[in-house]
């Protein structure tokens, strides 16, 4: 019996854990939904408006997306002349230019109504769009055909009546509906390329609210710190690594100073925090060919869950002792098991791919691939001809896993040629999968695939278009270079905007100046001295001389002393006596105080 009570505690436990999670979720999309409604009030657009979204009509380079974008900006800058072209993009055009078109309609009114009642009468995708842009008219008909399916429970449009009308009629209590979230989307879109958000052009306005963040804005000058070549900014480095968070230190440590990162984890001064810092810090290493820099560091991470992976690296760098005695491949996951044949491919191991012969009849066709990728990377005649099949034949098992074994040995000079040939036949998935690969290996067809990505309209978002943007920043030319500032800033995509602005900044691009200004008066010390350094590095010390003759209007004794210093630290005694002369010689300046004190220290150096 106390047994049975004990269970039904547990049981009302477990429901009323699941009921406040799913409350938590709730919450957070109503969050997220009020806060979309609350933008799309900020959004305005003017006769200029218009006239650039007429423009964008008239390209025969314009994309669907954007298309549809202009018809909006058309229609809420209230250019009732171009009716009657709204009217037939809305009979005759394409998705989602159609939909922009619709909307139009219904923000010009007068005249187009006719068109809306004949879209939102029929069996059509568009009617719920349709429907929205008769009210959006005040379409008084149009208003009490939705009532009266509103109040009819038998009616199969019932909820997305009630939907449409409490938009319409009382925003603040509405829900998500399909053809709400379509206008909301389209109106950003439209703001973006011909409007104004809060008064500003959508840039300004993005980037505003962008270097707000401080900590967006740390992590953007620690990944472009590998950009300052000067001594010092290991010092700065290593402060941010022992003390902050953030994946950008991490990289950037591996990238500026890698061999003391090695001693400070060999020491035992310094580890990550936990196995996703392992991830970043190890892929980190990949990515920049690291692995015989960063030793310990790689030994270190054989000691934990990345083992495997830990051991791939070190293969990659040619460790002579690296050993595979301690692996059981009984004991491994299957991601383990496809990095432990990455790593005997690399080694060239053929004692240990022996020893792993039962990877080759595995139950996961991923690990089957990788186990057929080593042993072709080790010569083995047959595994190669089964790879070569299974990548020809989409259909084949094995297909998708082989291409992702192949992409994760890329490196390797017959692996990269395999996916290079694949690449004009790969669709979907598979194209971005082999591109990215590629494109990380500096190969011209994977780079070329990837900027076309990324030129997209509109561009992969969120993590998909920030990995894209990583991928193609090493090794960057100025074709690359333009993608990015062509995207920069996106405003509504913290991630991508982010890898954007860390690009720009080692690419030594103008467009992230604001950036590293709000860093070099608003950041940490430690910030604002390598951003000081950044910008030294690429407009030159006279840059940061500008800066102290007119800072802002709220600077600091503070501010001033700290900017003093980071010139004295990048400029040495020689910017001191022009700090001097700019100041008068005044022996209390702040400024001049900070400037003595940064030569000082870097001659410590």
């Amino acid at each position: 019996m106390c047994h049975l009570k004990r269970l039904a505690f547990a049981c009302l436990a477990l429901c009323v854990a699941i009921c406040a999670l799913a409350g938590d979720l709730r919450a957070q999309e109503e969050g997220a939904w009020r806060q979309l409604l609350q933008r799309d009030a900020t959004f305005s657009f003017t006769d200029r408006s218009a006239s650039m979204a007429r423009a964008a009509l008239e390209d025969p380079r314009s994309s669907s997306s954007r298309r549809a974008a202009a018809w909006v900006a058309i229609g809420c800058a209230g250019a009732v002349a171009d009716r009657a072209k709204a009217e037939q993009a809305a009979l005759n055009a394409a998705d989602p230019e159609r939909l922009g078109a619709i909307f139009c309609l219904g923000s010009l009114a007068a005249g187009g109504l006719p068109t809306l009642r004949g879209i939102a009468a029929k069996d059509d995708p568009a009617s719920g769009c349709a429907w929205l842009a008769l009210l959006l008219a005040g379409d008084a008909e149009a208003r009490r055909a939705l009532e009266e399916q509103a109040a009819d429970p038998r009616a199969h449009s019932q909820k997305l009546a009630e939907e449409l009308l409490l938009w319409r009629y009382d925003p603040g209590s509405s829900r998500e509906s399909a053809p709400v979230r379509a206008w909301l989307s389209l109106r950003a879109e439209a703001a973006r390329r011909f409007g104004l958000h809060s008064g500003e052009t959508w840039s300004v306005r993005a980037l505003r609210e962008l270097v707000a963040d401080q900590d967006w804005v740390r992590e953007v000058v620690l990944g472009a710190a590998p950009r300052v070549r000067a001594p010092g900014v290991k010092d700065y480095m290593l402060r941010g690594l022992l003390e902050q968070r953030g994946p950008a230190r991490l990289e950037a440590a591996v990238v500026v100073m890698p061999v003391e990162l090695s001693q400070l984890v060999a020491n035992g001064l310094w580890s990550p925090r936990d196995g996703g810092e392992w991830v970043i810090l190890l892929d980190a290493v990949a990515a920049h060919r690291k692995e015989t820099l960063v030793p310990e560091v790689l030994r270190a991470a054989r000691r934990t869950a990345l083992a495997p992976r830990a051991m791939e690296l070190l293969a990659f760098g040619g460790d002579p002792d690296s050993s595979f005695e301690a692996f059981e491949a009984s004991k491994l996951r299957s991601d383990a098991k496809q990095a432990l044949c990455a790593a005997i491919g690399a080694a060239g191991s053929a004692p240990a791919l022996r020893r792993f012969d039962e990877l080759r009849s595995d139950p996961d066709p991923l690990v089957r691939a990788a186990w057929l990728v080593a042993a072709m990377r080790l010569g083995q005649v047959k595994p190669r001809t089964e790879v070569e099949r299974a990548l020809e034949d989409a259909g084949d098992e094995l297909h998708a896993p082989v291409v992702s074994a192949l992409c994760r040995n890329a490196r390797d000079s017959l692996c990269a040629s395999m996916l290079e040939s694949r690449l004009a036949a790969a669709r979907g998935k598979e194209t971005r999968q082999i591109a990215l690969a590629l494109a990380i290996e500096g190969r011209y067809a994977g780079r070329t695939t990837v900027r076309e990505m990324l030129l997209q309209d509109p561009p992969p978002a969120g993590r998909a278009g920030a990995e894209l943007v990583v991928a193609l920043r090493r090794g960057a030319s100025s074709e690359d270079l333009q993608v990015f500032e062509s995207l920069f800033p996106r405003g509504d995509d913290r991630a991508l905007d982010l890898e954007l602005a860390i690009a720009l900044g080692q690419l030594a691009s103008p467009t992230v100046v604001p950036v590293l200004r709000e860093a070099l008066w608003r950041g940490s010390h430690d910030i604002s001295i390598l951003a000081a350094g950044e910008l030294a590095e690429v407009h030159g010390l006279h840059f940061l001389h500008d800066e102290l003759a007119s800072p802002p209007a709220d600077a600091d004794a503070g501010d001033m002393r700290r900017l003093g210093f980071a010139i004295g630290t990048w400029g040495g005694i020689d910017a001191v006596e022009r700090v001097s002369r700019l100041r008068r010689s005044n022996p209390g300046d702040p400024a001049l105080q900070g400037a003595v004190l940064g030569a000082l220290a870097a001659r410590t150096r």
